[in-house]
Parts: structure tokens; C-alpha cells; sequence
């Protein structure tokens, strides 16, 4: 059969009848089969074949057991899973090992054997711990003295301990005014403040604003004024110079004021000046 268009794209009358007639006869031949198809629980193939749908469903599930690929599949992934746990229960971070585990810190007097050479230690709670080397320190110059540090370790199975860091505190003694040359407390942050166990020092972290400009060679100061003494109370001040330092960031200073010479029962006022204003701690010997 041959198709003749016209010229806008109709087709003519004739033709168009006959193919919506065929369309609906096939319509409706398609429908019947259907029908009779799920009275009679069978399913028509797009190869017209029949088959009952109980047979297919056997087929269907005896395929899905038997299937290698579907078998094999199956083992990979749980052969994957057992991997993940496993690593995922040895992972180091979990277990919390590492070489730095059981580093400690401590606020320290190190004991200079030699010149720049530190052999113990002693801590704020009077344990003596000695080092498995002596530890170079170029800040220790005087033979035979002590000086205060902040100490990083590792204890060993032998009673020593390993030193991972040593570092020299500034250490406040309290002076008269007359004996000053400056008496500057610009602000800074007190982080905490405490006693030590043996009542030999006050110790003190503090936050100072910092930074770096061209050329610039400025260091700021800290100090301890003296501002009143009596047998029973010590007022204190705590000095701090800017000295025009660019103040970008903040930067954590540990330092440490001698409280041995006072005596047992003594009160301590120590007054800063911070950011939010003058403060004053007080601190019972």
C-alpha cells in the first residue's frame, strides 16, 4: 500500500478513515486477549505465548537461588564488611596510641649539674624526677642552681623520665616603687591563677596581645610591684608594658611569683589590670 501526502501534510479523507478504523479494530482485539488472558490467570508474552502465572513465579524464584553471579555478589560484600570492622577497631587514633600518649606537664625547678646542663628536676608537689640525659639547657649558666621551667615528659619503665621540652619561666620577685623604672600596667588577660602544692610560688597564665611590625625591635615587660607588707598580708601589683607592640593576636605566658618567704597563713592580694577593668585575686599560705 502506497501513502500519498498533500501538500500541507493532510491526508486525504479517505485514507484517514480507513486508518483510524484499522486502529480501533486492533484496539479492541488487543483488549479482548487481555481479558481473556487474566480471567484464565495466564500472561500474554510480547511472543503471544502463554503461560500460567504459577510457572512463571516457580521459574522466577528457582533462578534467584541458583544464580552463581547473584551468590558470589553476595559474598563480596560481606567479605568487604568484615574488612571495614576490622580496621575500624585497630585504628590508632581509636586506641589512643601514639608516640606523645602519655606526655605531661608540669611547672618545674630544674637543677643545673654544669653550665647549660639540667640532671633533675623537682616538681610543685616535692618529687624529684631525674632524667635518663642531661638535658641541655642554655639558659642555665650558674652551676649548682635552680632555676624555674616548664617541663614536658614521658615516664620510663626504669623510674627516669624523657624530656621532650624544657623551657625557662619569667619569675616575678616583688619589688618597692623607688626600685622600678617603670610602673606601666597596660591591660592584659589573666587566665588562672593558683598555689602551688608546696606553697612556694604563685603561678600565673596570662594572654598578652602581640605581633609583628616592620623594623620593629620592641619587647614588652612585666613586674611586680610591692604596694603593701605586713606580717600577716602581702598587696601586690601586677606591671605589664606594651611598649607600642602591634596587638594582632593574643599569646599565653606562664610566670611564677616566690611566696617561701612569707610566712604560714599569709593572704596575698594580687591586683591586674585587664581589658574589662582592674581585678584583685586573694590567696590564703
Amino acid at each position: 500500500m502506497s501513502w500519498v501526502l498533500s501538500v500541507n501534510g493532510i491526508l486525504p479523507t479517505n485514507v484517514e478513515k480507513k486508518i483510524k478504523t484499522r486502529a480501533i479494530s486492533l484496539q479492541i482485539s488487543f483488549s479482548e486477549r487481555i481479558k481473556a488472558c487474566v480471567q484464565k490467570k495466564f500472561v500474554f508474552s510480547p511472543k503471544h505465548s502463554l503461560q500460567p502465572l504459577s510457572m512463571i513465579s516457580r521459574r522466577c524464584q528457582y533462578s534467584v537461588r541458583r544464580s552463581p553471579f547473584a551468590t558470589a555478589l553476595l559474598a563480596l560484600f560481606l567479605t568487604a564488611c568484615v574488612l571495614l570492622l576490622a580496621a575500624c577497631s585497630s585504628d590508632g587514633y581509636n586506641t589512643g596510641e601514639g608516640p606523645l600518649s602519655n606526655l605531661t606537664s608540669e611547672l618545674v625547678e630544674a637543677h643545673c649539674v654544669t653550665a647549660g646542663q639540667i640532671d633533675y628536676v623537682l616538681t610543685d608537689d616535692d618529687r624529684r624526677l631525674t632524667l635518663d640525659a642531661p638535658f641541655a639547657a642554655s639558659w642555665a649558666k650558674e652551676d649548682q642552681a635552680y632555676y624555674r621551667g616548664l617541663l614536658y615528659y614521658q615516664p620510663l619503665t626504669d623510674g627516669t623520665v624523657h624530656v621532650h621540652r624544657l623551657t625557662q619561666l619569667t619569675v616575678l620577685t616583688p619589688q618597692p616603687a623607688d626600685e622600678l623604672d617603670d610602673l606601666t600596667a597596660d591591660p592584659l588577660t589573666i587566665e588562672s591563677a593558683w598555689l602551688s602544692a608546696n606553697k612556694r610560688y604563685l603561678n600565673l597564665r596570662l594572654q598578652v596581645k602581640t605581633g609583628e611590625s616592620d623594623g620593629s625591635t620592641r619587647l614588652q615587660t612585666l613586674g611586680l610591684l610591692l604596694l603593701d607588707s605586713t606580717d600577716s598580708e602581702v598587696t601586690l601589683q601586677l606591671l605589664h608594658g606594651q611598649n607600642e607592640v602591634p596587638q594582632y593576636y593574643s599569646a599565653t605566658v606562664f610566670c611564677s611569683i616566690p611566696t617561701a618567704q612569707y610566712a604560714a597563713g599569709t593572704t596575698i592580694r594580687l591586683r591586674v589590670n585587664t581589658y574589662q577593668g582592674p581585678i584583685e585575686r586573694t590567696f590564703q599560705l
